[in-house]
């Protein structure tokens, strides 16, 4: 009768302990998961900064053009660089929130139980992709050499380095990501892109 009693209150003692205990519902917090917190942080703040330079240049460009007479030479060019910048920043960020545009079709023909094994296998070819990209933005960075910019006179090895930075957030995002699928910790692609398993629309048509 005592090792009854015990089990039982260790079953009413994990039963009121379950609702309390909310990391058995979202992902760990591991040093990965961290880290990535971290470079997501600082990846906003960056973006922030250089949207609000390039709007700000480039409303400053216009209005010494047109009101002063009197142009801002770099201005265009400062606007153009900084964007480029701003892109590859966000599409880092993209990763890491999961909002890049996605293909479901495949999701509505596999059963459910395979489909945390299809996002897996499709993470592991986009890391491959996006290290690909980084050798390549890599080799472009190094090909500039000396060359500088024609009206602020920067080297452009500067502007190239935001497609290996923005490759390599992606890639490390992307590792957050497949560590997620591959240990159970991620929620369904179908919850995690919002998407509609419903195959029919409301006028009776099917959904692609």
């Amino acid at each position: 009768r005592g090792l009854v009693g015990s089990e039982m209150c260790i079953r009413d003692r994990s039963r009121a302990e379950f609702p309390l205990r909310p990391e058995q519902l979202q992902p760990r917090r591991d040093i990965m998961t961290k880290i990535c917190n971290v470079l997501r942080k600082v990846v906003k703040i960056l973006i922030c900064i250089l949207f609000a330079a390039c709007v700000g240049i480039t409303f400053a460009g216009v209005f010494a053009r047109y009101i002063l007479n009197n142009s801002i030479i770099w201005a265009e060019e400062f606007s153009r660089y900084t964007f480029n910048w701003v892109v590859m920043l966000a599409c880092a960020l993209a990763v890491s929130s999961n909002s890049h545009m996605y293909i479901d079709v495949i999701y509505r023909v596999i059963p459910e139980k395979y489909h945390k094994h299809y996002q897996a296998a499709v993470d592991g070819l986009v890391l491959i992709f996006l290290a690909f990209m980084i050798y390549q933005s890599i080799a472009l960075v190094q090909g500039a050499g000396v060359q500088v910019s024609a009206a602020m006179r920067i080297p452009m090895r500067i502007v190239y380095c935001g497609m290996p930075v923005g490759f390599a957030l992606m890639l490390i995002f992307g590792i957050e990501r497949l560590i997620n699928d591959v240990t159970g910790k991620s929620e369904d692609a179908l919850n995690r892109y919002d998407i509609d398993v419903s195959t029919e629309s409301d006028d009776g048509g099917l959904l692609l």
